[in-house]
């Protein structure tokens, strides 16, 4: 269900799951000491789940303790790969370790566990997350190989060595007048360059540079994939929004974002292993759209040569919301009837947004909204007062009326990308439960019908929104599946570049 929505059915889920650090996972040293696995559960006093699965890893370093947490993927919960601990000990008695909370103004997540009998393998106690009532926790030690079972595989992403460099760059990026450098990997193939070059665009949301998202790192796969074909790339980070915890899309627009993807291909004209006269933009999702707009804000001696759009969207910013709720709604086994029923109401207050409407016309649809939702939820929802139901249509209402949200909500994707001057490739996902096909594959056919260059949509039936294979396409699917990106769309992507950027296929064959 599309992040803007007001149906409350995973507000307890959210509440959990929001206070379980997701950031880039680590790796264990090599030199580690006395390493040592531990697993547990802890009572979350949530029906959804009544208990959470956890693995911590310890070890010596420095004559103290270090670790990394594990929390596996679960309903609601996106899972936590490798995260390093703040603080570690494990000591006869007791095991305490404390991991930090996403918001820096909570106070960590801290684990508590007493030993018994002392310097055995088997402990309870407690866990507070972020300060909050603790929450009976029991853990016990596990062997090296049933602690990397615990967690679902990445077998895609690149292990060392590596036929091909990657370095770490700090790139220039200008918003509302102030310039800051954000960090970037740049890959450069192996043997004499300059080799052609592809900038990498993410989807929405806060990423780093290889776009992780639970332990998938797909700009990491494509770099690899790239790079083995004699394709050099840049990925960066996303620029950390003003406000952390609301989604960016509601912060920073797709024109904007465009405007600093263009200054970053301009530093590329210092780097002497890359040829800007054979340049490539590679979007993932909403990316494909600020790729086509980044597109026409280039300046000599960049020349896009080619376009491959990865899950694009075509249809309009308002009919994807609407789009996304009813493709949520199926998947859970609603009637079609039912599912009419509350689009009508969940899409009116966008369509409002959509015109203009004054505040309190869009209020009062949001309240009813989530008035509708409560109603036809209530076993899972409890008694929600009509107060509480105001205050949450009002807060709704200042999350998304905002100048990038609303330019998102009337954005025509479709125009940009019949505005590319390049060939492009349109790679579209049959499982695709945010930008659902029988909706958006008629938005690309339109805006590629006209373009004087070539054009090539490719439609695999059984891949998801992040172009993974997959059962459902539902999100909830995206965690346990471990291809980070179905095979077929890698050699599609890898084949096209290489057609349309000039590289022979001698050339592509290096560094395997």
């Amino acid at each position: 269900m599309t992040r803007f929505g007001s149906s409350a059915a995973l507000l307890s889920v959210a509440a959990l799951a929001a206070a379980l650090h997701t950031g880039p996972a680590h790796a264990q040293p090599s030199g580690a000491t006395d390493v040592q696995h531990w697993a547990g559960e802890f009572e979350t006093r949530q029906t959804f789940r009544p208990r959470l699965l956890i693995a911590a890893t310890f070890w010596r370093e420095a004559g103290g303790w270090r670790g990394l947490l594990n929390i596996p993927p679960d309903v609601g919960i996106p899972g936590v790969w490798a995260a390093d601990l703040l603080h570690a000990e494990v000591e006869p008695g007791h095991i305490e370790f404390y991991q930090a909370h996403p918001n820096p103004d909570a106070a960590p997540n801290r684990y508590i566990v007493s030993r018994r009998p002392e310097g055995g393998d088997t402990g309870e106690g407690s866990v507070s997350l972020g300060g909050g009532p603790p929450l009976r926790l029991r853990m016990w030690r596990i062997g090296e190989d049933e602690a990397r079972d615990l967690m679902p595989r990445r077998p895609q992403t690149p292990r060392g060595p590596l036929p091909y460099q990657s370095r770490d760059i700090m790139v220039p990026n200008t918003r509302d007048g102030e310039t800051v450098r954000v960090r970037g990997v740049l890959t450069i193939p192996a043997g004499e360059g300059p080799f052609p070059i592809a900038v990498l665009f993410p989807a929405s949301g806060r990423r780093d540079a290889d776009h992780t998202e639970s332990a998938h790192k797909p700009f990491a796969v494509i770099a690899d994939r790239l790079a083995r074909a004699g394709i050099a790339s840049m990925r960066l980070e996303g620029r950390q929004p003003r406000d952390r915890f609301s989604d960016v899309r509601t912060q920073v627009s797709s024109a904007q974002l465009a405007a600093e993807a263009a200054e970053a291909v301009q530093w590329l004209v210092q780097q002497p292993a890359t040829d800007l006269s054979r340049l490539a933009f590679v979007g993932l999702n909403e990316g494909c759209t600020v790729a086509a707009e980044a597109a026409g804000l280039l300046q000599p001696p960049a020349k896009l040569g080619a376009a491959a759009l990865l899950g694009p969207q075509g249809m309009s910013g308002l009919a994807q919301i609407g789009a996304e709720f009813r493709s949520s709604m199926r998947r859970e086994g609603e009637s079609p009837e039912f599912i009419d029923r509350r689009a009508s109401t969940f899409m009116k207050a966008y369509e409002l947004l959509a015109r203009d409407a004054p505040e309190a016309e869009v209020v009062e649809a949001f309240y009813e909204e989530i008035s509708e939702s409560h109603r036809s939820r209530r076993q899972q929802l409890g008694e929600w007062q009509p107060e509480q139901r105001r205050e949450m249509a009002v807060q709704q209402y200042r999350i998304v009326h905002t100048p990038a949200f609303m330019a998102m909500l009337r954005a025509e994707p479709a125009a940009a990308l019949a505005s590319l001057p390049c060939p492009a490739l349109a790679v579209l996902a049959g499982r695709d439960a945010r930008f659902p096909l029988s909706v958006n594959r008629p938005a690309i056919e339109g805006a590629f019908a006209g373009r004087a260059a070539p054009s090539r949509i490719v439609v695999f039936e059984s891949i998801n929104h992040r172009l993974q294979p997959a059962q459902t396409g539902g999100p909830e699917e995206m965690e346990q599946i471990e291809t980070t990106i179905d095979e077929r769309v890698l050699t599609e992507l890898v084949e096209f570049l290489r057609e349309h950027l000039g590289v022979s296929a001698a050339k592509a064959g290096e560094g395997r």
